[in-house]
């Protein structure tokens, strides 16, 4: 067992982590899934002779560690959660523990609570609120305040909000008594020392750059630009946005380097380092992954200055131990995890190539650090897998390249910047830094526009591949000898390559196919047309687009790209959903109504330069106009104007044979009819749901249509009905996605 073996320690403390987290209530999956790997551990212990050594102590010291395990997870069930959940309004004394009043228009602050209702009770309360609620509140304030709190809900957040430390949110604060005004504390002085250095980077590049930079130092992610978030997210690359431990190595490395210029020993360099790296991990913020990197780090430094050696696998399994030991609500963090288990990979390669050879030729040394890097990232990966299989959508092929690139980038960067603080208002160091921004931002742009980046974790063989290729990793931490290493990473490797190539074919297959589906809703009608390897959404409503029912949609038909984003209408919502969707998908073309009236110029201006930082083109169509949507051909009929009561939202789409009318109920309702002779060549009529349709149809009824779909609220009169079905029409009323054939 290469990274246990000889390494009783590491193994005893991976082993209480198992059974901590088991009794801790993570899930019953991810609970199944610690509990087999912590008992996995302790069974190898009596199977493998090289584990154990002989020793029958050993075994019995792992026993009495599970079981420990256990109770500290049990313990920490009935003291670190509340002993009683809420769902109404309260009367609550606490302290205020965070406090962020950055945002222009809203402030969110953390309250942990010692009474509610009179009786001793602890929470941790998420607010967020108006400023002029909450602008008063800072870190270390004791009030007393009325409040609503709800507990939190078993979805997909829930396990985000507990990895913060939260247990439960609070609404409406009201009522609020300061009893004692806090101090200054090291968590407000660092993060003033955080806003001072994000100032300053913006004052010597600009602010796109000054908050990439900022994002890169000291982990504020908030205020990024969201064209480049995008960008990251597409790439697989937002570990190198989220401040972890390579930040904090690349930082301490260059700390080590300058001490070393001079001419300072190994162990003077370790102690400033370790020094440099105390301070850091505060000024960051107390993330969870750079905290486990600093304690690894200061874990590493004793057992050096100590022992004059290191040893990884124990020092990963011990900081991890104590982080979660520390607070316990880290368990929940899924960046804690991918982290550790991303080092846990990097430890196995280097057990896997331990091997040193001669130094060759400059290009040689450059080749075997390129595959080196490589090989790193292939592990990395594959260390992590698990966690996408059971936390995440899909994965990135451009994970490995990008990072092979944007690393060396981003650590350049790093360099630059800190000079840039330093010496930047003498020397222009500024101009440097801004260039490779750019730079960076290109490269990353570049390779977010490849259309099959992201793979969907739902195609069967894609993720069976996942499954193989994170049990041959654990297989190989626990099996792997050293003179199997070659085969271990080949097949390893080969794997990788193997699920991104399928990953690819599979997705452009999908891409290819031609079909269009209609999602009907009370807000915005949905219809998305597939044909000729492009994917389009047409959206018609008088409300706000949901960002999240266009991603449901996209992910349920296995896409990543949406080629065309077509809305039929201004609406007072039409900005924040623009803004919201091409945030969180990459759109190629944004078609608009060609600007009327002022109000939509206003509209059209504000969304041109918004658009402008994506790669994203920006269309118009007037009434009347054709549009390509692959081989499809959307013709627009009537557009609805912002401010009318009326939703008149009209038009046909036209693909090898096939013509698809869609019109809003308001048409129908009103005996408006855009177009009759599009409407009675159709072959199928979508009239667009409404909450309060009237209960009228088409006055005269399209002549050739072998189908009508109505939203599930449209009340449609019998006669109609009947007049529908004498004449061989298929009637349907849906309120789910529905494929049009």
């Amino acid at each position: 067992m290469n990274l246990f073996y000889k390494r009783p320690l590491c193994l005893i403390f991976c082993i209480m982590l198992g059974g901590f987290c088991f009794s801790v209530g993570t899930g019953y999956t991810l609970a199944a899934i610690l509990a087999s790997a912590a008992l996995g551990f302790l069974i190898a212990t009596f199977v493998f002779k090289n584990i154990l050594c002989g020793r029958k102590a050993f075994v019995r010291l792992c026993v009495i560690m599970l079981i420990l395990s256990l109770l500290l997870g049990m313990l920490f069930n009935f003291t670190a959660y509340p002993t009683k959940l809420y769902n109404s309004s309260v009367s609550l004394e606490g302290t205020v523990t965070y406090a962020n009043h950055s945002n222009t228009s809203y402030s969110t602050v953390v309250i942990r609570t010692d009474k509610i209702n009179g009786d001793r009770d602890s929470h941790r309360l998420l607010f967020t609120d108006s400023k002029e609620v909450l602008s008063g509140l800072n870190v270390g304030d004791k009030i007393i305040a009325n409040a609503t709190v709800m507990p939190l809900l078993d979805n997909g957040a829930k396990s985000y909000y507990l990895s913060l430390g939260y247990s439960a949110l609070g609404e409406n604060l009201n009522g609020i008594s300061i009893t004692e005004q806090g101090g200054k504390t090291f968590s407000s002085f660092f993060a003033e020392l955080r806003d001072g250095v994000h100032k300053r980077l913006c004052n010597l590049t600009d602010k796109r750059t000054g908050d990439f930079l900022a994002a890169l130092l000291t982990g504020e992610r908030v205020v990024i630009d969201p064209a480049l978030a995008l960008s990251f997210s597409r790439t697989g690359t937002t570990h190198i946005l989220a401040l972890s431990g390579a930040h904090l190595v690349i930082l301490a490395y260059a700390v080590s380097l300058v001490l070393k210029l001079f001419k300072m020993g190994k162990g003077i360099r370790t102690v400033f380092t370790a020094l440099a790296v105390i301070f850091y991990v505060p000024f960051t913020g107390l993330s969870a992954s750079v905290t486990r990197a600093g304690v690894m780090v200061l874990i590493s430094s004793f057992i050096f200055l100590i022992a004059r050696r290191s040893d990884g696998p124990t020092t990963l399994a011990l900081s991890v131990f104590f982080i979660i030991l520390a607070e316990p609500y880290a368990v929940y963090d899924i960046a804690l995890w991918l982290s550790a288990l991303a080092t846990m990979g990097l430890l196995l390669l280097s057990q896997l190539l331990n091997k040193r050879g001669k130094r060759g030729r400059l290009h040689q040394r450059a080749g075997k650090a390129l595959l080196g890097a490589t090989l790193a990232s292939v592990f990395a990966i594959s260390a992590s897998m698990i966690i996408s299989l059971f936390f995440f959508d899909g994965i990135s092929v451009l994970a490995l390249p990008a990072t092979l690139v944007l690393s060396f980038l981003t650590e350049f960067l790093m360099y630059l910047s800190i000079a840039a603080l330093l010496v930047g208002g003498v020397l222009p160091v500024g101009r440097l830094v801004l260039f490779v921004s750019e730079l960076t931002f290109d490269v990353i742009g570049w390779f977010s526009r490849f259309e099959y980046s992201l793979i969907p974790l739902d195609f069967w063989l894609v993720k069976a591949l996942c499954i193989i290729l994170t049990l041959l990793f654990f297989c190989f931490v626990i099996f792997s000898a050293k003179k199997h290493r070659k085969i271990s990473v080949a097949v390893l490797t080969a794997v990788f390559v193997l699920l991104n190539a399928v990953g690819i074919i599979q997705s452009a297959a999908v891409k290819n196919r031609s079909c269009a589906i209609y999602y009907s809703d009370e807000s915005c009608n949905i219809l998305t047309v597939s044909s000729d390897g492009e994917y389009s959404v047409i959206a018609s409503g008088m409300n706000k687009l949901d960002v999240n029912k266009v991603k449901a949609a996209a992910d349920s038909e296995r896409v990543t790209v949406i080629d065309n984003l077509v809305l039929a209408s201004y609406t007072y919502y039409t900005i924040n959903s623009v803004t919201e969707t091409l945030s969180q998908i990459y759109v190629e073309r944004l078609v608009l109504p060609a600007p009327i009236t002022t109000e939509e110029y206003g509209y059209a201006l504000y969304i041109a330069e918004y658009v402008a930082d994506f790669d994203t083109v920006l269309d118009f169509f007037n009434d009347g106009d054709t549009l390509s949507l692959g081989e499809a051909r959307l013709t627009v009929h009537s557009h609805s104007q912002p401010g009318s009561s009326r939703l008149y939202n009209s038009f046909s789409v036209a693909d090898n044979g096939m013509s698809i009318f869609y019109l809003s109920a308001d048409c129908v309702t009103e005996d408006y009819l855009p177009a009759p002779d599009a409407l009675h060549s159709a072959d199928t009529v979508i009239v667009g749901g409404a909450k309060y349709a009237k209960y009228k149809t088409l006055s005269v009824m399209p002549s050739s249509a072998k189908a009508v779909i109505f939203g599930a609220n449209y009340g449609l009169l019998e006669e109609c009905r009947e007049f529908l079905n004498e004449k061989g029409v298929s009637v349907k009323f849906t309120d789910t996605p529905i494929k049009i054939n």
